[in-house]
């Protein structure tokens, strides 16, 4: 079987550049971004895919895809494109192996100034970020609707050419103990542990890469 699931959000963010009281004072909102405003309406578009074939007998397998789009109406640039895809086997009651990715193209954060540049003007400044997960769950026999998560997750973001320096390797492992209460709730106690490695540092001859 084939699912097909689609949502409209309609939303407004209030400062898309992210910009302080002393960024809008300075002057220079212009040079940081602004095109005419700093707030603007979004609309969220999403769509999902969900595929179940039948490979295993009394195992469940889900290929799953969604793409979502957020469009600012203000300034196009702003606009971001997710995509998300996984696939899920389920061995038994509360126990699943899952693994998959998410890749976002190109996210605009702001303008900045280059500090490599000879003259020192502001640039778009954009990332791009890809993101692998893998994850296990299975049941503690001796608590019911009671099972255990663990999980890996790793992320790059890469800057466009202005701003290398900032190219990080992100690694993350989570465990989490969850309990269902009912249908629709359930609790979850989680922990995890984090490092992030900045992939330009002391890797060229520009000034910014020696600043970790």
């Amino acid at each position: 079987p084939i699912i097909i699931q689609g949502n409209m959000g309609i939303g407004y963010d209030s400062n898309f550049l992210r910009l302080s009281d002393k960024d809008m004072n300075s002057g220079n909102a212009y040079e940081y971004g602004v095109i005419s405003t700093i707030d603007s309406p979004v609309i969220k578009p999403s769509i999902k895919f969900i595929y179940s074939p039948i490979l295993f007998e009394n195992h469940r397998t889900n290929f799953i895809s969604s793409f979502s789009y957020s469009h600012f109406n203000e300034v196009l640039k702003k606009s971001y494109l997710i995509s998300n895809f996984s696939l899920e086997f389920k061995l038994k009651s509360y126990s699943w192996i899952k693994f998959g990715a998410r890749d976002i193209p190109k996210f605009y954060l702001r303008n900045f100034l280059d500090m490599d540049g000879v003259s020192n003007e502001y640039q778009e400044c954009t990332f791009s970020s890809q993101k692998f997960f893998l994850s296990y769950s299975f049941p503690l026999k001796w608590f019911k609707k009671t099972w255990v998560r663990t999980k890996y997750e790793q992320t790059n973001e890469f800057y466009n050419s202005y701003f290398t320096e900032f190219d990080l390797k992100k690694d993350l492992i989570q465990l989490e103990l969850n309990h269902k209460m009912n249908n629709k709730n359930h609790v979850r106690i989680s922990i995890a542990s984090g490092k992030a490695d900045n992939l330009s540092f002391n890797n060229s001859n520009l000034v910014s890469t020696y600043i970790d």
